[in-house]
C-alpha cells in the first residue's frame, strides 16, 4: 500500500516546501530547518572555538609554567652566584681596606722614623760642630801649653852655675816644687869666680824666689829646678 505524497508547503518567499527552488539554474538556498537552528549552530561553533581556545591556553600555560620553572631555577642560580660574587667583593674590599690601613700605618711609621732620623742627624751635625769647636779650642790650648812648656823649658834653671844674659835670661825665678832637705843658692858678680857674693841662702823648705840681672852669676844646688815667673 503506497502512502500519499505530502503536499508541499508554500513559502512566503516563493520557495517550494522541499526547500529547493523550482527555477532552473538557481542557487540552492538554506532550508527552513537551517534557519530555525542557526542560533544552535552558532552557539555550538562558539563552544568549539572556546574549547579550542581553552585547550590552546592550557597548553600555552603548561609551556609557560615549565618555562617559568626553568627561569626561576636559572634566576635562583644567578642569585646565588651574585651573592657569592658579592661576598667575594666584600671580602676583597675588606682586605683592600685592611691593606690600605696597614700601608698608611707603615707610611706614618716611616715618616716618624725619617723625621726622627732628620732630627738625630741635625743633632749630630750640631754635636759635630760643637766637637769641632771644642777640638779646635783644645788644639789651641794644647798649642798654648806646648808653647808655655817650650818657653818654660827654655827658661828653666837646673842645678849648676849660670851666667845671666848668657846662659839664662834675666828675671824672677821660683823653684818648680817645694824644696826638701838642704837647698843652697847664691848670686855672684860675674867674672869674680864667686868671690863677690851679692846674695845667697840655704833653704830647707818652701819654694824660694830669686831675681837675677845681667852681669850676675847664679848657682843652684839641691834646689831642684827654677821656673821664670
Amino acid at each position: 500500500m503506497s502512502l500519499p505524497r505530502p503536499e508541499p508547503i508554500d513559502d512566503p518567499d516563493g520557495e517550494s516546501g522541499d526547500g529547493l527552488s523550482d527555477k532552473p539554474g538557481s542557487i540552492q538556498q538554506p532550508t527552513a530547518w537551517l534557519r530555525r537552528h542557526r542560533l544552535t549552530l552558532g552557539l555550538s561553533a562558539c563552544l568549539v572555538a572556546a574549547l579550542a581556545y581553552g585547550i590552546s591556553v592550557a597548553y600555552a600555560n603548561s609551556l609557560w609554567v615549565e618555562h617559568s620553572a626553568g627561569l626561576e631555577s636559572e634566576i635562583e642560580s644567578l642569585s646565588a652566584d651574585l651573592a657569592d660574587r658579592t661576598d667575594e667583593r666584600d671580602t676583597a674590599a675588606d682586605r683592600a681596606d685592611t691593606a690600605e690601613s696597614q700601608v698608611a700605618r707603615a707610611q706614618r711609621r716611616a715618616e716618624d722614623v725619617e723625621s726622627a732620623a732628620e732630627d738625630r742627624l741635625a743633632g749630630l751635625d750640631e754635636r759635630e760642630i760643637e766637637l769641632d769647636e771644642r777640638a779646635s779650642a783644645l788644639d789651641e790650648r794644647e798649642e798654648e801649653l806646648a808653647g808655655a812648656e817650650r818657653r818654660q823649658a827654655e827658661t828653666r834653671i837646673t842645678n849648676g852655675t849660670w851666667t845671666v844674659g848668657v846662659d839664662i835670661a834675666p828675671g824672677t825665678y821660683r823653684t818648680t816644687d817645694a824644696v826638701s832637705g838642704t837647698c843652697y843658692w847664691g848670686i855672684f858678680r860675674s867674672g869674680t869666680n864667686k868671690d863677690d857674693i851679692i846674695q845667697n841662702d840655704i833653704v830647707s823648705g818652701g819654694r824660694p824666689t830669686v831675681t837675677l840681672r845681667e852681669g850676675q852669676d847664679f848657682e843652684s844646688s839641691r834646689c831642684g829646678t827654677w821656673d821664670q815667673q
